[in-house]
């Protein structure tokens, strides 16, 4: 009994050594991190950005604000992704460094002379702010603003906000939120030939349960054209003589009706997957082909 007792004592205490030791480290890393950022040096505080500019010699990319909505300079269709370039201004206009170099070396033996990348900030009040970033240091990379006459290392984070591929900036269309338990009527029409689909039809149970698990489930895959012409929709499928109108009558989560209505194109060249656009929008986009044909309640 008494070995018992003292195997509980020591279980006991070796619970209170690991809890002990747990919260030692968590305070030793919110320590850490407090003092990290005590470190931090305010380089840069520009608040209203109104225009981006980045380049790596090479490549330039440009954004432009108006209206409180951002856009790519050289194409204004383009659907640019809010939040991408929401984080980049934030990331920009509210600049750290993690030290200052007070070592008297010259521009070009941090690669500043001839920068990597150049950012040039604007902001609503005409204010423009360049910000140059050189070799890498580490996980950092040396920096300088303006006039150049202080040289400071960056977090890579700031490198790596800077994004020079514009198509995965693109702001890709969502799918509705639909399924069987929500559809209350399908429409599909093809070639002038109709057919309908009720829910309170319970011959009809089996098909809108299909139907329903391939709205489910629908996604878009890629978007092949942002902003489609009328006389492009042909080579998709996707024209008035060729595609397959869907349109779904559904409640949402608010208990409202709500109409959907998606056009079905042609296959692509790999026969995986089909051209589709939602009514009323300018994308076409693809959608696995197993997805389609439950929406359109056929087998291959």
């Amino acid at each position: 009994m008494k070995k018992y007792k003292s195997l509980i004592i020591l279980l006991a205490v070796l619970v209170v050594l690991v809890v002990a030791y747990v919260v030692t480290g968590q305070l030793k890393k919110k320590s850490a991190e407090k003092e990290n950022e005590e470190k931090q040096i305010a380089v840069l505080d520009m608040s209203d950005i109104t225009s981006i500019q980045y380049t790596n010699g090479t490549d330039t990319m440009s954004f432009i604000k108006e209206d409180g909505t951002w856009y790519s300079e050289s194409d204004k269709e383009f659907p640019l992704q809010q939040s991408s370039l929401k984080t980049m201004a934030e990331t920009f206009g509210t600049l750290s460094a993690n030290r200052e170099l007070t070592d008297g070396d010259t521009l070009a033996d941090y690669g500043l002379e001839e920068p990597q990348y150049t950012i040039t900030l604007k902001n609503a009040d005409g204010e423009e702010q360049n910000i140059y970033i050189g070799n890498a240091a580490g996980e950092d990379y040396y920096m300088t603003v303006g006039d150049k006459e202080k040289i400071y290392t960056v977090d890579y984070s700031v490198v790596n906000a800077m994004n020079f591929d514009l198509d995965s900036m693109l702001q890709k269309e969502t799918f509705p939120s639909i399924g069987s338990d929500n559809i209350k009527k399908v429409t599909i029409t093809k070639a002038g030939e109709t057919t309908e689909y009720d829910a309170d039809n319970s011959d009809q149970s089996d098909d809108i349960t299909a139907i329903g698990g391939g709205l489910g489930a629908a996604y878009f895959v890629d978007c092949v054209d942002y902003s489609v012409q009328a006389d492009e929709l042909a080579q998709y499928g996707l024209d008035e003589a060729q595609r397959t109108t869907v349109t779904v009558v559904y409640t949402d989560s608010d208990d409202k009706e709500q109409t959907f209505t998606l056009y079905v194109g042609g296959r692509d060249e790999s026969d995986a997957y089909n051209y589709v656009q939602m009514d009323g929008s300018k994308m076409v986009n693809t959608m696995t082909k197993e997805t389609v044909n439950n929406i359109l309640n056929i087998e291959e």
